[in-house]
């Protein structure tokens, strides 16, 4: 319970620091994996096989869109902390397409995951890629964190302007205070995801490239 709140406040305190254009919370960044699948229940495609209806699922709080860089197409952001209402979500856009005809036409569109009641649907977001940069992008569900605080090990994700050394300095300073005891255990950059996501493929192209060479 006290580390949803520290989550909370850390999240509104970081919202105020100079130079920080958005914030938000978020179990996994692009590029990085581990997003958890199920089946979901759409309305008028009861029929399809439980194959066709398997998305994969993000935890995130409001502002990971714009934090993140992943644009809305349709639709509002999540709702923000404390604000009553029906379980929501946001979906990618090719889900969107896939279910309801356009981006325009999911929103306010109900869906109904495994083992969750149903949730509405607050807005579509582009597509995005989460395993490798060469994958297709997979059909979506973001989920609101605050619908459910027990996960651990959330990232935070920040846009800002200004220096990146300063404003992790005083991240770090902020979490000491907040909960000395959820430390920072890396920081990245959403390019450096990317480099990291290609980085196999570069050693093996620098491996052949080398056998090629000494045939040669």
């Amino acid at each position: 319970e006290r580390i949803g709140r520290a989550y909370e406040e850390i999240l509104a305190e970081v919202r105020r620091l100079p130079g920080v254009r958005a914030a938000a919370w978020t179990l996994h960044m692009p590029l990085t994996g581990g997003l958890e699948a199920f089946t979901i229940e759409a309305p008028g495609h009861a029929d399809l096989p439980p194959n066709e209806r398997m998305v994969f699922s993000h935890q995130v709080t409001d502002g990971y869109f714009a934090a993140a860089g992943v644009p809305l197409l349709a639709g509002n952001d999540l709702p923000r902390a404390g604000v009553p209402g029906m379980p929501s979500m946001v979906v990618s856009e090719n889900l969107s397409r896939k279910f309801f005809g356009s981006a325009q036409a999911a929103v306010g569109q109900r869906l109904k995951p495994d083992n969750r009641d149903w949730m509405v649907i607050t807005g579509v977001a582009a597509d995005a890629k989460f395993q490798h940069v060469r994958e297709p992008n997979p059909p979506t569900v973001y989920l609101s964190y605050w619908d459910n605080r027990t996960t651990l090990g959330m990232t935070l994700v920040v846009n800002h302007a200004g220096s990146r050394q300063g404003l992790v300095t005083e991240i770090q300073a902020l979490c000491a205070r907040q909960a000395g005891r959820m430390p920072l255990m890396r920081v990245r950059t959403i390019a450096e995801n990317v480099q990291a996501s290609v980085q196999t493929e570069r050693m093996l192209a620098w491996l052949l490239s080398g056998f090629a060479l000494f045939a040669l």
